[in-house]
């Protein structure tokens, strides 16, 4: 699958996990553009530190 992360909005996504979340029987709860926000600012922040470019420090991992 193609990626389309940068092809819809914070929003969008929301809405569309919005939708799984309260279609067929499932009862998840809702989220926001801002929780998305969130997510993606997780998400960069774990892939930075897997690739030993988020810490503080060298970025050996031998800081931590």
């Amino acid at each position: 699958m193609p990626a389309f992360a940068d092809h819809i909005s914070d929003q969008q996504i929301a809405d569309i996990i919005k939708h799984e979340r309260s279609s067929w029987g499932n009862r998840g709860a809702l989220i926001s553009a801002v929780d998305v926000v969130t997510a993606r600012q997780r998400a960069t922040a774990a892939a930075g530190i897997a690739a030993g470019t988020g810490l503080a420090g060298s970025g050996s991992g031998a800081d931590i």
